[in-house]
């Protein structure tokens, strides 16, 4: 939801309806328009503004931990990366920047174009991937010979055919189901918003702060398979502590 928003914000500063480090008002008429359309919502101005803000907090905070000694912005994996070390000590001055340790961002770039210039405040640098990263030796498992008589002809086929013939059919079906299995009823916007909207008496505001909190797999799961009771008890607590 916070994605589709931030979308919406950014073509807007494209179009160059931006003015200052805001929208301008017939900008905000369309991102409210879209938004509203897109999740059957009547989100106004106050609302609206509310998670402009809480968009701008999170740009801020991602920016002032950016600007400290020892933090990287690790482009490929959209995450801010630092040794332990470091991050315990500006944890411990700064406890609230625990939710940004290990978490990824995959809006930030999109976020400094709303909020900041669109060029980040420090140089993105890569962490290289190592073989165990990769998992490379359970890749190799499930690897076997390609067939002698296939014929590829450029690197982009080759890439395409090794990745879908080189595994097993009973690894591909195993993987499938599994991802399959981990997306299902959890992760999905769809399975939220229904889970969400059945839950009695949830104005905009805390239907949006709820799927903010749901963005977690394991919240979301037990939301899920949670009563519709339960569920708005839970809801407040978590979100009102």
């Amino acid at each position: 939801m916070d994605q589709f928003l931030i979308e919406l914000m950014s073509e807007q500063v494209f179009e160059g309806n931006k003015i200052d480090s805001t929208l301008n008002t017939e900008a905000w008429v369309h991102v409210m328009k879209s938004f509203n359309e897109k999740f059957g919502l009547h989100c106004d101005e106050y609302v609206m503004g509310n998670k402009y803000r809480s968009l701008m907090k999170q740009y801020e905070d991602i920016r002032s931990i950016l600007n400290q000694n020892g933090f990287v912005w690790d482009e490929f994996q959209q995450m801010i990366l630092a040794e332990d070390d470091v991050w315990e000590a500006y944890i411990e001055e700064h406890p609230d920047a625990a939710i940004y340790k290990d978490k990824t961002f995959d809006s930030y770039n999109n976020l400094s174009i709303i909020f900041g210039n669109g060029i980040q405040d420090r140089q993105a640098e890569f962490k290289p991937i190592t073989l165990e990263e990769m998992e490379m030796d359970d890749l190799l498992e499930d690897l076997q010979p390609l067939p002698r008589n296939i014929e590829i002809h450029d690197q982009t086929k080759k890439r395409r055919t090794v990745a879908s013939l080189t595994l097993p059919s009973s690894q591909k079906r195993r993987r499938a189901r599994k991802e399959s299995e981990e997306g299902k009823n959890y992760r999905s916007m769809e399975t939220i918003v229904d889970a969400l909207e059945a839950v009695p008496d949830m104005d905009d505001e805390l239907f949006l702060d709820a799927c903010n909190l749901l963005e977690d797999e394991k919240r979301a799961k037990a939301f899920v398979n949670m009563d519709v009771v339960q569920r708005r008890r839970w809801l407040l607590r978590k979100l009102r502590v």
